[in-house]
């Protein structure tokens, strides 16, 4: 079973990415400060948003840290957009959520 790490903040934003994840069969742990790399497992999926991936340092910094852990996926939620739409990125590896 695949582990996904939720930050705290994409779960107060919208609690119904925890269920879905959970009901698609992944074992969910949230995460409350940046993701640490010894508190991640190898070929996990780290679901976080947009402004933390901003308080983090940018995408640029994202991707050196999840090099290090050596991550399944990403995907970062943004909040507040003017529409519903997903972007893909390094092969499907970065999934850009964008969410009403």
């Amino acid at each position: 079973m695949q582990t996904v790490y939720l930050s705290q903040n994409v779960y107060d934003r919208s609690p119904e990415v925890m269920r879905l994840l959970s009901c698609r069969g992944f074992h969910v742990e949230l995460f409350k400060l940046r993701p640490k790399t010894n508190e991640i497992e190898p070929n996990s999926v780290l679901c976080i948003s947009g402004q933390e991936v901003a308080d983090l340092g940018g995408a640029e910094r994202l991707l050196s840290l999840a090099k290090e852990i050596k991550l399944f996926k990403i995907v970062e939620v943004v909040f507040d957009t003017n529409e519903y739409n997903v972007l893909q990125k390094l092969a499907g590896k970065h999934l850009i959520v964008h969410l009403c």
